[in-house]
């Protein structure tokens, strides 16, 4: 399956279920914002601070939660066209390859130049 196909999968979703016991990243968390979809995973994922503002729901092995947090987002539903919209537009505007890389500029200046210290557009 080439990533176009993937990504038309992911879209057709209600949620990405990611359940990393251990991960640097979460590339496709952002992927499923992309296209719209909701994701739950694990706190364990380098992405988790993504999940806030509906856009999924955060699960923790240590506090066992697992179960109780995929029934709430089994209860949710299919998602409208306009939660879909809003985590799209969302995206855009905050996990995009250029919002990653003016933010990375921004942390060059404040640290070499002494500029104001950086919040992540994603925070």
């Amino acid at each position: 399956i080439v990533n176009a196909q993937v990504q038309i999968e992911i879209s057709k979703s209600d949620f990405l279920f990611l359940s990393s016991l251990i991960d640097g990243c979460g590339a496709v968390i952002n992927e499923a914002f992309m296209v719209g979809t909701r994701v739950l995973c694990s706190s364990n994922c380098g992405a988790a601070d993504l999940i806030k503002d509906g856009r999924g729901m955060i699960f923790n092995y240590e506090n066992n939660d697992f179960a109780e947090k995929l029934s709430l987002m089994l209860q949710k539903g299919k998602m409208s066209d306009f939660e879909k919209e809003k985590i799209k537009v969302w995206s855009s505007n905050n996990i995009t390859g250029n919002s990653a890389a003016t933010y990375f500029l921004k942390i060059i200046e404040h640290v070499y130049n002494n500029g104001k210290k950086p919040t992540a557009p994603w925070s």
